[in-house]
Order: C-alpha cells, then structure tokens, then sequence
C-alpha cells in the first residue's frame, strides 16, 4: 500500500540483484506484480547468525574468526563493485549447513541515507545504526569504514556471547554517541581469547574512521592471518598483529566425519512423499541435498551459480515418462551438466522407457524399491569414475593414402 516502500524494495532488489559471488546470497529475479511485489532469491539450508547465537551462545573463536573471513570476502567483491552493504547485522548473514557465511540484504548499498533527524526517527530507517555510528564519529554517510566496524561488532558478539553496544530499541540510545564510545574491550569479558584477535577487534570498532581499517582488502588480510594461526593450533603471535605469546591449549577431539561430508546431491523428484524419504535418508548420512520439482528449474539453477552445487545429480522416475527420461538423457549434453555424474532411479519393469536411458560410466540406472545400499555403491562408483583420468586413445593403425579423386568429385 506504500508506494515509497515499493519502489525501494524493488530498487534495492534490483541493485543485489547486480552481485554474483559465493559469499553472497544471490536475487534471481526482482517482480512487481499486482498483488505484491517480490524477489526470488537462493534458498541457503541453514540459519542466520543471529538464531545460530540463541542457541549456542557464543562461539569458539576459530568459528568466528572463519565467519568473519567469509563476510570480508564478500566485501572485498562488493568494493570491487564500488558499494558497500550499510546493514550489517547478525540477521543478515546466513550460515549454511555446510557452515559457508553469506551476506543478504545488499540492496541498501547505493542508497545513500539522509542525515536528518526526520530520517534517522523514520519508521522504516533501517540503517539507524550506522547513522548513530556517523553521527558520534563525524564521519560522512555511506563511509565504506562503517561497514568494516560493524564486522568487528559481530566478531565481538560471537566469541564474547554479547554486543559490544548497548541493545536497545529505543532511537535516542541506539543515536547516542555514548553507545559507540564506552564499549568494553573484549579482553576484559573474556581474558582466554587470544590476543591476536582482542587487537583485531579493537582496531575494528575505533569509534574515528581514520584509526579503523581503511578498506575491506586490509582487513580480510589480517583475519586471514589470524585464521591460519588458529588453525594451525599455535595460539601465540601470529607474526603480524603484535600480541604476546598464549599457553596451548589441548585441541577438541575430532569428530568422526559421516560417508557424505563435503558432497552435494541434486535430487529432481515432483513426488512430495519421495522427496521426504530420499531428504532424510541423505541427510542421515551427511550428504547435503537440493531439491527441485522439475529439471528445468534445476538446470537454471545450475547456471545461474558461481558455486559448485553438486556432485551428484540423481533423477527420481518413481511415476515414470518419456519426458523424465529426456531430462536425465539431456543432462548428459548440457555444458553446465556433462560432467556430473548422474543416477536413474527406474522400476525395471518399465523396459520400453529404460531402454532410452543415455546410460556410462557416470550415468547408471539404480532399480526401485529404493535400496540404500544400491544408492551407496552407486554414488561412489560415480564419484570414484568422475574423479579417474580420462583413458588414452588407443593407436590406430596407419590409414591408407586416400585415393585420387575423380575427374567429377573434382
């Protein structure tokens, strides 16, 4: 019914929709339709950072440190791109289920925010935060530095258990510079956290521009130092960010990894029941899995992402026809789709419509009843024969030499 709100999602739609990177949630479509208008984005199985830290609390330091990396990533692309993101918050990043941070929400990145009153006391101002930052900073609006303090606000948030501000929702707090100024350091929360990460954060969250980082490309550079110290388990100076040596600290035992950790299944199956079944019989055993109702929408998914998204596609005939048949057997040909290995799952009796399957070495047809074991061995027969080099063509034997042609081939 607001035709200023309309037009602004639609704008902000438009202007996300411009981004293509891992690290960022892509917008497929922006519509204005009667009714309502709206984006189709990519679904990302997981949750945003913000239930994540309902439910956990807080989070180790290297799991922060390594979501904090994947954000800066994305920054980095979008300064690449001349925007930032001026709504960076703990709801607007996702975590997948493979623990991947993706930024949403970008669309607020080249709308630059009015600096009156009225604006900031607006109902819809979403960017009241960053207008409280630059007002208590004297720093103009849209400076790409706002963003990159409020990336070292949800550090802080994830491995201290709390925001480094105040949390309010009252307007006249949430402007006030006092908010922005007595933040407490993250040293004297936690003392365990190592030091490398306590200089990080503090230089993130100076309430002056200029003592801050001073673009995204710097600061991904030392969270990604920090992250490979972590990693490697030394938690002393990490050569760069100046901090006195930590005790060791004995590593988490390492959980026993499932069979379908770090692989991808692309399910095309319209049967909502069969969709259930095979959804948690892969996910049982670690496997990701996507779901589509048909191939097209699938194909265009396919190509339509900077990501990997599988490496398995398996086509579901529990009603069978010839045009599931022609979707398996197009697969084959698709430039997006030849690769990956694919799996048929057919009723042996419907002989006639095997028949036509575009069947190989990484293409093979599993019988119905579903079986899982059937599925397992297939799955990593496909895997294993996608991953083996390709053989070398046998010699040939010497052709002859071609006849002279004649006078009326000439």
């Amino acid at each position: 019914d607001d035709q200023v709100m309309t037009e602004q999602f639609l704008r902000e739609g438009e202007i996300g929709s411009r981004l293509r990177h891992p690290n960022v949630v892509p917008i497929f479509e922006v519509r204005k339709s009667k009714s309502a208008p709206y984006l189709v984005m990519e679904f990302v199985e997981g949750q945003n950072l913000r239930e994540m830290m309902k439910v956990r609390k807080k989070l180790d330091p290297l799991v922060g440190v390594r979501v904090v990396v994947d954000v800066l990533t994305a920054l980095c692309y979008a300064a690449e791109q001349g925007m930032t993101h001026r709504d960076l918050k703990l709801s607007n990043v996702l975590i997948s289920s493979r623990g991947k941070a993706k930024l949403v929400d970008f669309g607020l990145a080249a709308i630059r925010s009015s600096e009156s009153v009225k604006d900031d006391d607006s109902p819809n101002a979403r960017t009241i935060d960053y207008a409280g930052l630059e007002r208590a900073s004297g720093c103009r609006s849209n400076d790409p530095r706002s963003d990159l303090f409020f990336v070292g606000a949800m550090l802080y948030h994830m491995i201290a258990g709390m925001s480094p501000m105040i949390e309010t929702r009252d307007r006249s707090q949430r402007l006030s510079m006092a908010r922005y100024q007595n933040i407490k350091p993250l040293s004297q929360v936690d003392p365990t956290i190592p030091k490398s990460i306590v200089t990080f954060v503090s230089k993130a969250l100076e309430l002056y521009p200029e003592k801050r980082y001073g673009a995204p490309k710097v600061m991904h550079e030392d969270a990604v130092r920090i992250l490979k110290h972590l990693e490697s388990g030394d938690l002393s100076d990490p050569g760069e960010i100046g901090v006195a040596p930590q005790p060791n600290v004995a590593a988490a035992p390492v959980e026993t990894e499932l069979e379908g950790k770090s692989i991808s299944i692309m399910l095309i199956e319209s049967n909502v029941e069969w969709q259930d079944l095979l959804r948690e019989m892969f996910k049982k055993h670690g496997y990701r899995i996507l779901i589509f109702n048909d191939w097209a929408r699938a194909l265009h998914r396919i190509k339509d992402s900077m990501d990997k998204l599988a490496d398995c596609i398996i086509f579901g005939a529990m009603q069978p026809d010839e045009e599931t048949i022609d979707d398996f057997n197009s697969s084959a040909v698709e430039p997006a789709t030849k690769n990956i290995p694919a799996i048929l799952l057919l009723d042996p009796k419907f002989q006639a419509i095997a028949k036509t399957a575009d069947l190989g070495p990484t293409r093979v047809m599993v019988p119905t009843p579903i079986k899982w074991s059937a599925i397992r061995d297939a799955l990593r027969s496909l895997l294993k024969a996608a991953e083996a080099p390709p053989e070398a063509p046998l010699p040939r034997a010497a052709a002859k030499p071609a006849a002279a042609p004649t006078t009326a081939a000439k």
